[in-house]
């Protein structure tokens, strides 16, 4: 069979918008009678499929951590090199999660207070609408961006993260972490509990 003036036929008048719904492909092997044939031409085109398949893997990356010492003020970002934090000092990888919606995940927004300069970060949706009075922290904070993607609850091969929040005068400073030491030890310095807030690597 030819094929090659096929689609010269084509026309506004004669062409039809084919929509394939789930299971509703046949192979081209389903038609073939011949019973060596059909398993060869069957080989073939799972084969092809296999060679040719896009495989998405869902790439996790690293959520670095630094700190304001003068301000007490820890930020969470993918790309520590791109943001403006002079005056930071590094701390090093705290978890690793995703920078893009993958499957099952939230978007971790990140605000920043306006008067202390301190920064916020939650899943928490109608905080990314503007500007809100959050009576713990006693200011203004102004969405900034998201800032990484994380799960709500626990899934396969994740580890808590846990929050705590220290107020001082008009600074409130937020810590994230994977390490249950670590947060307990902030806890026994002053800082209140706000649990596990989402669940990353």
């Amino acid at each position: 069979i030819s094929h090659a003036q096929w689609p010269s036929t084509i026309t506004k008048d004669n062409s039809v918008l084919v929509v394939i719904f789930p299971n509703g492909l046949i192979p081209v092997f389903y038609f073939i009678q011949d019973p060596i044939k059909k398993a060869e031409v069957k080989a073939y085109v799972d084969q092809y499929i296999s060679d040719n398949s896009v495989k998405l893997f869902n790439k996790k990356t690293n959520i670095h951590r630094l700190h304001d010492k003068k301000g007490s003020n820890h930020i969470y970002t993918t790309e520590p090199a791109n943001e403006s934090l002079l005056g930071y000092d590094y701390e090093g990888v705290s978890f690793q999660a995703f920078s893009y919606l993958a499957p099952g995940t939230r978007p971790v927004y990140r605000y920043l207070n306006s008067k202390s300069s301190d920064h916020l970060f939650t899943m928490e949706p109608k905080l990314s609408q503007g500007f809100i009075k959050d009576p713990f922290i006693g200011g203004d904070n102004v969405f900034e961006k998201i800032a990484f993607y994380a799960f709500e609850s626990e899934a396969p091969g994740t580890k808590p993260i846990f929050s705590s929040k220290k107020t001082k005068g008009n600074n409130t400073h937020q810590l994230l972490t994977a390490d249950i030491t670590e947060h307990q030890n902030a806890l026994k310095n002053g800082y209140a509990d706000e649990g596990i807030v989402f669940y990353a690597y």
